[in-house]
């Protein structure tokens, strides 16, 4: 008895099961990973997300410091 190992499984079912969840986790994250990059790829630039009056200020504080020579 000491010689077998604990999960023994002469049979070979367990490691088939394991093949079947690996390569389907591993198509998975293929098909995940080609969707993200072609989501980066085809989707436009979206416009600028900061709020209006916080861009309005930067654009105020640009103008400012260009015109002092900065």
């Amino acid at each position: 008895m000491a010689n077998k190992p604990i999960f023994f499984d002469a049979s070979g079912r367990r490691a088939a099961r394991l093949a079947y969840v690996g390569w389907a986790l591993g198509i998975l994250a293929a098909v995940i990973g080609i969707g993200f990059v072609t989501n980066l790829l085809l989707t436009p630039p979206g416009r600028d997300m900061s709020p209006p009056e916080r861009a309005v200020a930067l654009r105020v504080e640009a103008r400012a410091a260009s015109a002092a020579g900065w």
